[in-house]
């Protein structure tokens, strides 16, 4: 289609402003790895890259070293990814922890574990990068004997920090355990010394440590030492073993003393291989040792035990004495537990961060089956199924904004059993793309977005249309929040991404929800919606503030006298905005990476007639898909003249006998004198007479509708001849000073239905609608671009539970016709028939 630039009136092809977004969108690099959603707006930005690109091997380094910062808690619980770098509380540096008062606070981020589980999943299943779940580190450690040195750990890249633990214990106990870095090394010969690569980052002060030789983890020390490295500064640290030492597998640890008395410190690391070969020894990170999957299983292990999910069946900030302590920014009524971002809402029980969880729960399980563990990979579908229906119990909640009343999710609820809701739009998307909401939740929760009003003075007044803050996406919240506020206070609505802000991937979350749970024609709507904002001369990029501390230059869009976070676009240091870029193959195509393979269930705007992506990457190779619509037509009425008004508050619609099967039904709508070319919309419902009553199929609604243009609601079956149904048309909203109208057909002769309208209106009985009936299947071509790893792909089609290998065009190339809703799997298997996982081995 052709989008319009509404301030010039000119006009630019729909496909070229789209192939510029998605260009735009995955320039952005994956450095920002750490806190938070950015990490997983790196991956999802990067995952379909082309397998050779930088972004992946970057993205691939930032992930294993980010895994180096866990550590315990502030009350000395292992297995808490920290969010902060070396820093156990969200915002450490800063923002909240200012020295005499150290953070009296539980900041820990309850969702960055689970949030990061979710992510590796993501990066595993997309890239086939399953080596990364076994990628060991390995220490640089040395001898003086006389065999290769250093003996593992040479090929170094990265460092790792020694962490806090338990510093400055929340609890004002004294801290009973030190963090420490290990190795497991085997010396080949005899040895007297033994050294190991350590550093100091610190611009400052100088850094103390200990450092101590064991022939077993856990016995008494053979030797050790204390040492101090000086600012800005890596070197061998050497420890002597005071009499030589036969050959044999030793374990060689470092601990900072200074740990659990002080919060801020200069820092010590250890100069670490994140991905090695070294058979002699595993490296250790605290108590644990092992590979990356066992990292993730000590990741969720805390999560059940220490985020309160046996309590509530989801992460919470537990009404418990042990974790929270007098005077701390705590989940009581009016004293908020919210960070100065987006990540938590505050309250014991805050839905953002519990959101993860299911998420997490489903990535593991994934992983789990395609390694094998098919009894773990139960367990961790049967924790979600558990946390989505404790959450919805708890936060799915009944709202009344300025006379428009629905459901939604609100926000949180604090320990007096308070809820705090503000229209928190984000966090409503989030579940509906993490399957927390389901998909009539879903449903409702657009229909809010679509239809609700918002208020930028918490209510007092509200004003029409969501979308019409910042167009391209809802803004974070559709109620001024004044009162329920975070440790460093808000600012006034739309100044702030938390408080009527937005980024793009609300658009994108936007996007993902109304192509999965609602339509695919509600979705390319949405979309073209983007693109048209897109096609401004600023290309979403905002204009640089020039007052912004540290000359950092934000980019943002309320002006240049402004330093306010108020809409982030595309930012070079934030890849996750880049997300609206690379959702775009996954809305139209139906992406969905499993361990069976790359799910694939494409569908066709009705606009459009066929769509086609170009150097997809997935596991390792490159490819091109290409979807097209092939539609039938079952029934056809023409349409004629002297269209209908759709008068406000009437349903109207036509009755049909469809002769063969079929899953598509549209009517055709005009708008008079259509001059907004905006904000006009209707719903549509089509239904099945059985034993008197109308049950429904299927719906679908539009928001902004063209002139003379055909509506439509398509389902995701195939639907049974012979049957009496309707297509109605319901919750007409048409734009201030316009009309909508509804074609009649050609002639009024149809004999297997007719025109009605509810309250009956006689003059309806003898006449017909214009009216198509069509059975759509879509046509997948699947080209190979780049299969230089060979791996065997084939593509993966289930019939009555039974999965069948499609056969190739050609060697390396894929046609199908699916009817409809049928799905496909492009999977790397070992046998496609009988084993329908992938589980090949990729490096």
């Amino acid at each position: 289609p052709t989008i319009e630039f509404a301030p010039t009136g000119k006009s630019i092809p729909g496909n070229q402003l789209l192939t510029e977004l998605i260009q735009q969108g995955i320039y952005w690099s994956p450095g920002v790895t750490s806190g938070g959603d950015w990490v997983l707006g790196a991956v999802e930005t990067h995952r379909f890259d082309d397998p050779n690109s930088w972004y992946l091997k970057e993205l691939r380094e930032n992930l294993l070293h980010y895994l180096g910062y866990l550590g315990y808690d502030r009350f000395e619980h292992f297995g808490y990814l920290y969010p902060w770098n070396r820093y156990p509380d969200y915002g450490a540096g800063g923002l909240l922890n200012v020295p005499p008062g150290n953070a009296p606070w539980d900041m820990r981020a309850l969702h960055m574990n689970s949030l990061w589980m979710t992510t590796l999943a993501n990066y595993v299943l997309a890239t086939g990068d399953v080596d990364f779940l076994e990628a060991k580190r390995a220490r640089w450690v040395a001898t003086n004997g006389s065999e290769p040195q250093p003996i593992c750990g040479g090929n170094l890249s990265r460092f790792d920090y020694v962490l806090a633990s338990g510093d400055v214990r929340l609890d004002g106990q004294t801290s009973q355990v030190h963090h420490s870095l290990g190795q497991i090394f085997t010396a080949n010969v005899p040895f007297t010394e033994v050294r190991a690569y350590l550093g100091n980052p610190s611009l400052m002060e100088s850094s103390m440590g200990k450092m101590a030789l064991y022939r077993y983890r856990g016995e008494d020390p053979i030797a050790e030492t204390d040492f101090t490295i000086t600012p800005n500064l890596s070197r061998e640290v050497a420890l002597p073993t005071g009499s030589q030492l036969p050959s044999g597998s030793y374990f060689l640890e470092v601990t900072d003393p200074t740990s659990g008395s002080r919060y801020f410190g200069p820092g010590l690391v250890w100069w670490t291989e994140t991905d090695s070969d070294y058979e002699g020894g595993e490296a250790t990170l605290g108590p644990i040792e092992g590979n990356v999957m066992e990292e993730l299983k000590a990741m969720f292990s805390y999560v059940i035990d220490h985020m309160g999910v046996e309590q509530a069946g989801f992460p919470h900030y537990p009404n418990d004495p042990e974790y929270n302590i007098p005077n701390h920014k705590s989940g009581r009524h009016g004293v908020s537990t919210t960070t100065s971002f987006w990540e938590a809402a505050g309250g014991g029980f805050d839905f953002f961060e519990a959101i993860w969880f299911p998420a997490a729960c489903q990535g593991m399980s994934e992983l789990s089956q395609l390694i094998g563990d098919s009894t773990g990979a139960e367990q961790y579908r049967n924790l979600r199924s558990t946390a989505i229906e404790a959450m919805s119990e708890k936060f799915w909640r009944e709202f009344n904004d300025g006379g428009f009343t629905g459901h939604r999710f609100h926000a949180c609820e604090d320990w007096n059993g308070v809820p705090h809701d503000f229209g928190f739009t984000y966090y409503n998307l989030e579940a509906a793309v993490r399957g927390v909401a389901s998909a009539t939740q879903t449903r409702e929760i657009l229909w809010w977005l679509d239809r609700g009003p918002w208020s930028s003075n918490g209510g007092t007044t509200w004003n029409k249309d969501i979308y019409s803050i910042w167009e391209i996406a809802p803004p974070f919240n559709t109620r001024a929040n004044s009162t329920w506020l975070n440790v460093t206070g808000t600012l006034p609505f739309m100044e702030v991404v938390t408080n009527g802000g937005a980024r793009l991937d609300i658009a994108a979350r936007d996007l993902q929800a109304r192509a999965r749970h609602l339509s695919i024609d509600n979705a390319h709507e949405r979309n073209l919606r983007i693109l048209s904002r897109y096609a401004s001369p600023d290309r979403l990029t905002g204009g640089r503030t020039f007052d912004d501390p540290g000359g950092r230059g934000r980019w943002q869009f309320l002006g240049p006298n402004k330093d306010r976070l108020d809409f982030e676009g595309f930012r070079e240091i934030f890849p996750s905005n880049g997300v609206l870029a690379s959702v775009q193959p996954e809305i139209y195509l139906g992406f969905e990476t499993t361990h069976q393979g790359l799910r694939l269930q494409p569908k066709i705007p009705s606009v459009l007639d066929s769509i086609h992506f170009s150097n997809i990457g997935y596991w390792q190779s490159l490819f091109d898909f290409t979807e097209e619509a092939s539609r039938e037509t079952i029934l056809e009425l023409e349409p004629g003249t002297e269209p209908k008004t759709i008068e406000d508050g009437v349903t109207v619609g036509q009755t049909f006998v469809p002769s063969s099967p079929f899953n598509k039904v549209g009517l055709q709508v005009f708008v008079s004198p259509f001059n907004s070319k905006l904000n006009n919309g209707l719903r549509l419902i089509l239904e099945e007479e059985e034993g008197g009553d109308w049950i429904a199929l299927g719906s679908n609604w539009y928001n902004h509708l063209e002139d003379s243009q055909w509506v439509w609601v398509t389902v995701d079956r195939t639907l049974k001849a012979g049957s009496n149904c309707r297509l109605r048309i319901v919750d007409t909203h048409p734009a201030d000073g316009e009309t909508l109208l509804l074609a009649f057909s050609q002639s009024d002769n149809f004999e297997s239905g007719a025109a009605f309208q509810i309250p009956v209106d006689p003059s309806l009985a003898t006449r017909d609608f214009a009216l198509r009936v069509e059975l759509e299947r879509t046509e997948l071509t699947i080209e190979t671009v780049d299969n230089s790893h060979r791996i065997p792909f084939h593509l993966i089609q289930f019939r009555d539970g039974e999965p069948n290998a499609v056969a190739p065009e050609n060697e390396a190339d894929w046609k199908v016709l699916l009817e409809p809703g049928q799905e496909v799997f492009l999977s790397a298997t070992i046998d496609p028939v009988q084993e329908p996982i992938s589980i090949w081995r990729v490096r």
